[in-house]
């Protein structure tokens, strides 16, 4: 076998090794993105797509990033970092030109992997759009205000009433500029989660997830970049 015909064939081998993330700048679109919200997790944690490691010691409350990965069918997998047995392993589905974020949700007796399709379509001209996930499991219900920065919230009502865990708030669309987010226990303005200011600008999507500080207690966010 000559020198560029051996070169190929160890080419098409890892590529096809690498196919459920980029090769070559070939991928069908797909977009996946894992956050670990699950506050009491003994150890980081390796991400898993069709058995292959996609993203490894995964701390809390941080998040992979958009992968490119295959659309279709596939099984998504986590496992402790140092343990070669999953503790999550399920079957999942990608549209193509899809971007979906995965979130590891709950403590880690009864952690889940719950899905999320995230939206990839440019808001209206000069607005962003965003979106308030509940992934406290200890917060319950909240009250959602989305207000420009510095606005107290009395006389204010909620943009989204009585959050469950583990639910995700409509894309909602704003002019762009400063805002901050509040969740509060419902229909009262105690304050669980107070973001501070945010800027956002025009044609962003975003995505607000509120978190256990830690295992033993107290409210935070992170914030998701879903476009630009």
């Amino acid at each position: 076998m000559s020198s560029a015909k051996r070169f190929l064939s160890a080419l098409s081998v890892l590529c096809a090794l690498a196919a459920l993330v980029s090769c070559g700048g070939s991928t069908s679109g797909s977009q996946l993105r894992v956050l670990q919200a699950s506050p009491n997790q003994p150890t980081t944690v390796n991400i898993l797509f069709d058995n292959n490691t996609i993203s490894s010691n995964l701390s809390y409350a941080s998040n992979t990033g958009y992968l490119s990965v295959g659309s279709g069918a596939h099984t998504f997998s986590v496992t402790q970092t140092g343990s070669p047995t999953p503790f999550i392993s399920q079957s999942i589905t990608l549209g193509t030109d899809s971007e979906t974020t995965i979130i590891l949700s709950n403590f880690a007796a009864n952690v889940t992997a719950e899905i999320y399709a995230d939206n990839n379509v440019a808001p209206p001209s000069g607005e962003f759009s965003i979106r308030v996930i509940n992934s406290s499991p200890t917060m319950g219900a909240c009250d959602v205000y989305i207000v420009p920065a510095g606005t107290s919230l009395g006389g204010t009502s909620p943009n989204y009433s009585s959050l469950l865990f583990e639910q995700a708030t409509t894309y909602l669309p704003f002019a762009a500029g400063s805002y901050e987010i509040y969740l509060t226990a419902p229909n009262t303005k105690s304050v669980y989660v107070d973001t501070g200011q945010i800027s956002f600008t025009a044609g962003q999507n975003r995505t607000i997830v509120a978190l256990n500080q830690s295992a033993s207690g107290g409210f935070t966010s992170v914030t998701l970049a879903d476009l630009n």
